[in-house]
């Protein structure tokens, strides 16, 4: 088992590069932790994908990485970095194998480890993939947050406030509820800069007056 040293984390649900880390954010000081070097294509589908890993796999990492915290050291029972020797990825697993949390890494210590994930042999492993997530690494963390503060807004059928975004948007009334969230969502995926921050800030503030009354 090959593994990496010393080494600063930041997972979380969703995938945020170091850039996009917030002074709140809870870093773990990782002691030590497993190293697997895998192809390419599966390390696309692992940061894209929700997964889940099998049981070989699973008691391979088994309690297998260290923590720092204050002066004692602690176990996390499924977590590992994994590299095709051009990028790499922290995964945290729950106890049935399923993708928890993810991480990226510092600029440095992420240069460190594709430079020992060059000297590594590639492990052949499978995974079960499930559905895909919606990670977009054009947008910002903040503008990822606001993506997912819209599409659960659009979940929440509230048709007054959905026509008024329409109109907003688009100049024009329109009835359908269904066509409305389908013109929405394509100028959100098609004509993002343009038309994100508007309709956010629509709904945002009709959230803000309805709590209000």
């Amino acid at each position: 088992m090959n593994y990496i040293y010393d080494i600063l984390l930041n997972l979380n649900k969703h995938d945020f590069d170091f850039y996009d880390w917030n002074i709140d954010d809870q870093i773990t000081h990782i002691r030590k932790t497993p190293l697997i070097k895998i192809n390419t294509q599966l390390l696309y589908k692992m940061i894209n994908y929700d997964f889940s890993i099998n049981e070989d796999l699973s008691k391979k990492i088994s309690n297998r990485t260290e923590v720092f915290s204050n002066k004692n050291i602690k176990i996390i029972k499924s977590l590992c970095i994994f590299s095709d020797g051009k990028d790499a990825i922290a995964i945290k697993f729950t106890n049935n194998g399923k993708r928890e949390k993810i991480s990226r890494l510092l600029l440095d210590e992420k240069e460190e480890i594709l430079d020992v994930a060059c000297h590594v042999e590639e492990t052949k492993i499978e995974i079960n993939v499930g559905k895909p997530l919606l990670n977009d690494s054009f947008k910002t963390r903040e503008e990822q947050d606001i993506y997912y503060y819209i599409k659960k807004e659009f979940q929440k059928k509230n048709y007054d406030k959905l026509k008024y975004t329409y109109f907003e948007c688009f100049n024009q009334e329109e009835q359908d509820y269904e066509k409305i969230i389908n013109q929405l969502t394509i100028v959100l995926d098609n004509n993002w800069d343009m038309y994100y921050g508007k309709i956010y800030q629509i709904l945002k503030l009709s959230s803000m007056k309805k709590s209000r009354n």
